[in-house]
C-alpha cells in the first residue's frame, strides 16, 4: 500500500512466478529472476573443419601431481606430458592412473595389461589375460585402486581390483569322481575346478567409453545412450549424441560432440537402479581438439589441444529461446469495476529483447477466461529508481523498474499476460511485477467534476496527471517510511555509514554488508565493553572471523575453538614469591591501609604498636607472629607479582589447519591483528601478538581446542613453506618434492622418514 492508500499484488520469487501459466520460460535460481528458456548452444564448425575418428582416441589419464600420461600417435610407447617416456613394447590401447599411484595400460599383442607403478617408476609388469579374447579399448580407474576395463571388440566388461585380481567369475562346475579310487573304498577322490574368470556381459551393441563413478559402479557409452552396472544393468537412457569420448567428474557427466569443437555436461541422478541424465546449457568449447579424448581428475576435466591439455571451461555463451507468454493468475480488484492503476515491472530488458503488456479484466471471474486480451502501452523505463521507498536498484543500464499505466483495465478481476521476445543470445529478466490498483486519480480527488465532463478531455487529464501522481507519491512513500532508515535489519545499504556516523564510528571500509548491520545492532555492547579483554577480543573477532555472528557479542556463548585469543599476564604470573625490596616500601603501606583501613585495626591483629601505617617496614623475612607473616605472604605471592603483570596482555592469532598460506598472509593477518589492538586498547597498556604455536606450552594448552594431535605446532598444515630471503627459522618447513611427498606408499632404502619426521 502506497500513500494515498492503493494496493498492489505482488509476484515475487519462484512460487510466485511459478503459478503462472505459458512458456517456455525457467527460473534463475541464482539471480531469482525468470527469463526465457535456455537451450543448449550448438557450436557451428565451419567449413572444412577436420572431423576426429574413432580410431585416433588414445588412452590418457592425469596424476595427482598434473602430470599427464598418454598412448603415442602410434600407438605403441608411453609419453608424459607430450614427451616419451618409455620404449615402445606392442600395440597399445587404454590407459588409467590409480588412486594408488599406479599406471594401467592395456596391450593388444600379447593380449593384457601393463602395470607400471609411477611412485618408483620401475618396469612394468606384465599381466597377461587367462583366457578367452581380450582387447582393451578405454579403461577407468575406481576409487578403491581397482579399475573397469572396456573390450569394445568383444562387447565386454572386466572388474579388477587394487591388487589387480579379476573380480568377476563363473560359477565352479560341481566336482566329478575320478576314474581310479583307491582299493579300500575308506576314501572317495573327487576332482574341483576352480571358478574362471568372466567378463561381464551386457546388452552393448558399439560401446565406445566408460567413465567409472564413486561408489564403485560404472556408466558405459553406447551409440547414443549410457549404461549404468552395479551389479546389474540399468536401462539406458538417451543423449542424443553419438559422442565420441565421455568423462565423469563432480557429479557432472561430459560428453564430447561427434565433431569434437565442443562438450555436453549432463546433470546425474541415480535412484535406486535407474539413472537420469539431464543437459544443461552450458557451453564448453574444445579448441583445437587433438582426438585422444578427455580425461577426469581432480573434479575437473580436460581435454588435449596439440600438444598440451587444456582444461575444460565454460565459455558463457547462453542461448535462449526467442519467445515466450507468461500469464499471471488473476488478481482480485476486491470492488466491481474497480479501474486498474499501474503495472511496475522490476526487469532487467535489454536492447535486444522486450516484453509486452496484455490485460484482460471481468466483474465476474468466472468470465474471465473469455474476456478478450487487450494491449497495453509500452512499458518506460522510470528515471527516479522503484517506486518502492528505499529499496536498493540494480545496476545496469537496462535494469531498474518498469512501468505502464493500465488503460483497458476495468474490472474486480484481472489478468496479465506478458510476451516475452529476445534474438536468442538475449532475454528479458523479470524480478518482481506490481499491480497496483485502485486508480487515485488527482482528477477524481482534487479538481472539480467540470473536468470530468468530457470523456476525451477527461481522459487526457487523467494520463497528464497520472505523471505528477506517480512522482509525488513516491516522495510521499519515503517520507511516510522514514523509519525504515532505522530499521538495522531493514535499512539501505548505503544508510548504514549514516547511522554508524550517530555513533561517532566509522564503519571499517573492508566489512561486508552483513558484517556491518551486525556491528550496528551491537554497537553499544562494543563501546560498554571498549578499552576491555572483551572489548578488544570482539574487535578482532568482527575484523578475522569470515562469518561474524551473533555469538561474538553473547555472554553465554562458550569460547569458539581455533578463535581469537586474548590472555592477560596477570593470569599466567609465575607460582615462585617475589623478593621484596625497599623500593616496594610504599606499595606495602598502601597494601596494608587498604587492608585494614585504621592503624587500630592493625595493631590489635598484629598485637604490636604503630602509630601510623608508615611507621611498618617492610620486611625481607618471614615475620614471627602468624598474621604479619600471613599479610606479608600474600602480599610477596599476589601483590607484587600482580604489580609487576599489571596493563600487559597477549593476543595469540590462530593459523588455521589446512593451509596457512604464504609468509605474506601471515603477516598480513598479524598486521590488521596489531592496527585493531592499537585502536581499540588503553593507551597505558602493553600487548604483544603471537600466532597460536607461540601458545603450545606444557600447562598450558588445552586438546582439541589450541593443540592438535598429530605432529605438534609445526605440523606443516600450521606452517607455511618456507621461502628464501623471507622466511624465519622455525617458522616454516622444507617441502619434499615429488615422489617423496607421496604419504600413501612404502618404498625401501628411501629417505622419505627423513624428509618428513
Amino acid at each position: 500500500m502506497d500513500a494515498n492508500q492503493t494496493r498492489f499484488h505482488l509476484l515475487l520469487g519462484e512460487r510466485d512466478w511459478g503459478s503462472c501459466q505459458g512458456g517456455p520460460v525457467e527460473w534463475d535460481d541464482k539471480r531469482h529472476e525468470l527469463t526465457l528458456k535456455r537451450v543448449v548452444f550448438q557450436f557451428q564448425p565451419p567449413p572444412g573443419d577436420r572431423i576426429p575418428q574413432a580410431s585416433e582416441r588414445r588412452g590418457s589419464a592425469r596424476d595427482r601431481y598434473g602430470n599427464f600420461y598418454s598412448i603415442d600417435a602410434a600407438g605403441t610407447g608411453i609419453t608424459l606430458n607430450g614427451k616419451p617416456a618409455d620404449t615402445p613394447c606392442g600395440p597399445l590401447a587404454g590407459l588409467a592412473i590409480t588412486t594408488h599411484h599406479y599406471m594401467v595400460v592395456g596391450a593388444l599383442d600379447p593380449a593384457g595389461l601393463l602395470i607400471y607403478d609411477i611412485y618408483t617408476n620401475a618396469p612394468p609388469r606384465r599381466l597377461l589375460w587367462p583366457s578367452g579374447p581380450f582387447a582393451p579399448f578405454d579403461i577407468s580407474a575406481t576409487e578403491d585402486g581397482g579399475v573397469w576395463v572396456l573390450d569394445r571388440d568383444n562387447r565386454n566388461l572386466w572388474r579388477l581390483d587394487r591388487l589387480f585380481n579379476i573380480l568377476n567369475t563363473t560359477p565352479a562346475p560341481p566336482p566329478t569322481l575320478d576314474l581310479f579310487q583307491p582299493v579300500d573304498h575308506d576314501t572317495v577322490r573327487m576332482t574341483v575346478e576352480e571358478p574362471r574368470p568372466a567378463p561381464v556381459k551386457g546388452p552393448l551393441a558399439d560401446p565406445t567409453a566408460i567413465a567409472a563413478l564413486p561408489d564403485g559402479s560404472v556408466l558405459v557409452l553406447d551409440c547414443e545412450q549410457v549404461y549404468r552396472y552395479d551389479g546389474q544393468w540399468s536401462a539406458p537412457v538417451a543423449t542424443g549424441i553419438r559422442a565420441y569420448a565421455m568423462a565423469y567428474a563432480a557429479g557432472k557427466v561430459y560428453l564430447t560432440a561427434p565433431d569434437g569443437d565442443q562438450s555436453y555436461a549432463f546433470d546425474l541422478k541415480i535412484d535406486g537402479d535407474q539413472i537420469a541424465l539431464t543437459i544443461e546449457p552450458l557451453y564448453f568449447p574444445m579448441r583445437l581438439f587433438g582426438g585422444r579424448g578427455i580425461v577426469a581428475s581432480g573434479g575437473q576435466v580436460y581435454y588435449d589441444s596439440r600438444d598440451d591439455w587444456t582444461p575444460l571451461v565454460e565459455m558463457r555463451r547462453p542461448q535462449y529461446e526467442t519467445g515466450a507468454t507468461v500469464i499471471t493468475r488473476v488478481f482480485d480488484g476486491k470492488e466491481p469495476d474497480c479501474v486498474w492503476h499501474r503495472l511496475l515491472l522490476d526487469a532487467t530488458v535489454p536492447a535486444t529483447a522486450s516484453v509486452t503488456v496484455f490485460s484482460r479484466a471481468a466483474n465476474d471471474a468466472a468470465s474471465l477466461d473469455s474476456a478478450e486480451w487487450r494491449p497495453e502501452p509500452p512499458l518506460y523505463r522510470r528515471g527516479d529508481g522503484s517506486e518502492q521507498p528505499w529499496v536498493q536498484e540494480v545496476d545496469g543500464a537496462c535494469s531498474g523498474t518498469w512501468e505502464l499505466l493500465f488503460q483497458q483495465a476495468a474490472g474486480q478481476y484481472l489478468q496479465v499476460r506478458l510476451e516475452l521476445n529476445g534474438d536468442a543470445r538475449t532475454t528479458p529478466h523479470l524480478r518482481a511485477l506490481r499491480a497496483y490498483y485502485p486508480r487515485f486519480s488527482y482528477v477524481k480527488n482534487y479538481l472539480p467534476a467540470v473536468y470530468r465532463q468530457d470523456e476525451t478531455s477527461a481522459s487526457f487529464l487523467e494520463r497528464f496527471l497520472a505523471n505528477m501522481e506517480g512522482f509525488y507519491t513516491a516522495i510521499e512513500d519515503r517520507v511516510a517510511m522514514a523509519q525504515v532508515l532505522f530499521e538495522i535489519a531493514n535499512a539501505p545499504a548505503e544508510t548504514l555509514d549514516w547511522l554508524a556516523s550517530w555513533f561517532g564510528v566509522a564503519l571499517d571500509p573492508t566489512w561486508d554488508e552483513p558484517t556491518r548491520r551486525l556491528f550496528l545492532r551491537h554497537v553499544m555492547d562494543f563501546f560498554q565493553y571498549r578499552g576491555t579483554a572483551r572489548g578488544i577480543t570482539m574487535a578482532l573477532r568482527l575484523a578475522t572471523e569470515p562469518c561474524a555472528g551473533e555469538a561474538i557479542f553473547d555472554f553465554t556463548a562458550k569460547p569458539r575453538p581455533g578463535g581469537i585469543r586474548l590472555v592477560e599476564a596477570f593470569r599466567t604470573r609465575p607460582s615462585t614469591p617475589s623478593t621484596p625490596t625497599a623500593a616496594d616500601t610504599p606499595l606495602w603501606t598502601d597494601f596494608l591501609t587498604r587492608r585494614y583501613r585504621r592503624i587500630e585495626n592493625l595493631v590489635a591483629a598484629w598485637n604490636t604498636a604503630y602509630n601510623s601505617f608508615a611507621e611498618i617496614p617492610l620486611p625481607t623475612t618471614p615475620p614471627r607472629l602468624a598474621t604479619p607473616r600471613a599479610d606479608w605472604q600474600q602480599f610477596l605471592d599476589v601483590v607484587l607479582p600482580t604489580r609487576d603483570a599489571a596493563h600487559r596482555f597477549t593476543v595469540f592469532v590462530p593459523v588455521p589447519a589446512g593451509g596457512a598460506g604464504t609468509t605474506a598472509t601471515q603477516q598480513g593477518r598479524m598486521d590488521l591483528a596489531k592496527r585493531i589492538v592499537d585502536l581499540e586498547k588503553p593507551a597505558h597498556t602493553v600487548y604483544d601478538i603471537r600466532f597460536y604455536w607461540a601458545f603450545f606450552r606444557v600447562g598450558e594448552a588445552r586438546l582439541g581446542q589450541d593443540t592438535v594431535l598429530d605432529t605438534g605446532s609445526r605440523s606443516p598444515k600450521l606452517l607455511p613453506p618456507i621461502v628464501l630471503g623471507d622466511g624465519y627459522l622455525a617458522s616454516g618447513y622444507l617441502a619434499p618434492g615429488f615422489p617423496a611427498n607421496v604419504r600413501d606408499r612404502q618404498v625401501l632404502n628411501s629417505e622419505r622418514s627423513i624428509l618428513h619426521d
